[in-house]
């Protein structure tokens, strides 16, 4: 468990280098040994019963335990014993240490060490099996080093979408701090993201990227909204509180994006104050774009608008992802559709599977009318 523990904290707070089990050393404190960018720590665990304080103690090279000697290494050294009665004096890596002599005593049960362990991921419950079973597979291979660089990725939202990107449109974007772009469904906001260029980096979030997106609940949560960005912006899984998030997106110059905030206030209404309150304290020092469908929730953002393609866009469109080439074709779908991207793609796949176009009779009133209703005609 102690070694599980360890390796919890390399992942958690990625300043652990490597951690070796049952190290072939010439010293008795070879259980674990923890590598950190400036020093080495050697672990011994032990699980004594009636062990007190009186029982330790230091002489030259060894550290004796009930009379019996464990020889240090040159390092630092640590010992876990199971519930020890000690008043920490120090600490070693972060965790509450007695110190004798240079040799740092740490009292924790099972018990203890996995409370630690749940605290640790305790905005990221799934990531403790996905750890464990990282670990059972290198103990079930005899792979007693693990390096930090092998941990499984720090797990966030994709923020990929099914259909490819065609760059066709760009919005001019001001100096505000905080921009709005608005646009109907399906008219390409999430797209346009791809098609923007930033002198500085971005961090982007997706409250939606696809029907079949196992996490599309959990995006709309605000907590986990700041867990995800988090994680992307430390590389680790330390909790960090909102104003953490935004001095940091403030000192490293990002741009913040948020796609699909209209599904918060449809999906998630009681956290969208929360929401509106983090983008105005992030604009205050950084630049936030936010996507958006209209929203009845007001705000004093200024907004950019997206429109549908002109016929040139839709051409590129029509060529380069369904390699529909034909102008009269291109032509009957645009004044169709009068460039909806949304609709322009579903002409586009009844075309390719059908070789026609349905009747004109049937997309009638283009702009009143929701994609969602278009498909099911």
């Amino acid at each position: 468990m102690i070694a599980f523990l360890l390796l919890s904290k390399m992942d958690v707070e990625r300043e652990i280098l490597q951690i070796e089990i049952e190290a072939d050393v010439n010293h008795n404190f070879d259980d674990t040994n923890v590598k950190l960018s400036q020093r080495m720590v050697y672990c011994q665990m032990k699980d004594f019963i009636d062990v007190e304080i009186s029982d330790l103690k230091r002489i030259d090279n060894n550290f004796i335990i009930k009379g019996m000697a464990h020889r240090l290494s040159d390092q630092e050294n640590v010992i876990f014993i199971k519930d020890i009665d000690i008043k920490s004096n120090s600490e070693i890596m972060g965790i509450p240490a007695y110190n004798i002599d240079g040799v740092f005593v740490v009292s924790i049960s099972r018990d203890s060490a996995w409370e630690i362990i749940s605290e640790f991921y305790n905005h990221n419950e799934k990531r403790i099996s996905i750890l464990e079973r990282f670990f059972d597979k290198f103990l079930d291979e005899r792979k007693l080093v693990i390096k930090r660089s092998e941990l499984p990725p720090i797990d966030i939202y994709s923020t990929d979408l099914l259909e490819k990107t065609i760059l066709l449109q760009e919005v001019l974007l001001s100096d505000s701090n905080i921009i709005k772009v608005e646009g109907k469904p399906g008219v390409g906001k999430s797209h346009l993201v791809n098609q923007m260029k930033f002198q500085k980096r971005k961090v982007l979030y997706r409250f939606w990227v696809s029907n079949q997106d196992k996490n599309y609940k959990a995006r709309l949560e605000y907590r986990n909204f700041i867990s995800n960005i988090t994680k992307e912006l430390f590389q680790n899984y330390l909790t960090k509180t909102e104003e953490d998030v935004i001095n940091k997106l403030h000192c490293d110059n990002l741009i913040l994006i948020i796609d699909g905030l209209d599904h918060v206030e449809n999906y998630n209404s009681d956290d969208l104050p929360h929401f509106i309150d983090f983008i105005n304290k992030v604009g205050l020092n950084s630049k936030v774009i936010v996507l958006s469908r209209p929203i009845k929730t007001k705000t004093n953002w200024e907004t950019k608008f997206i429109n549908n393609w002109n016929l040139e866009q839709t051409k590129i469109f029509l060529d380069e992802l369904y390699h529909l080439t034909e102008y009269s074709i291109i032509k009957k779908i645009y004044e169709m559709t009068k460039g909806y991207p949304i609709l322009v793609s579903f002409l586009a796949k009844h075309y390719k599977k059908f070789n026609n176009l349905p009747s004109i009779s049937e997309i009638e009133d283009i702009d009143d009318c929701t994609p969602v209703k278009i498909l099911d005609t």
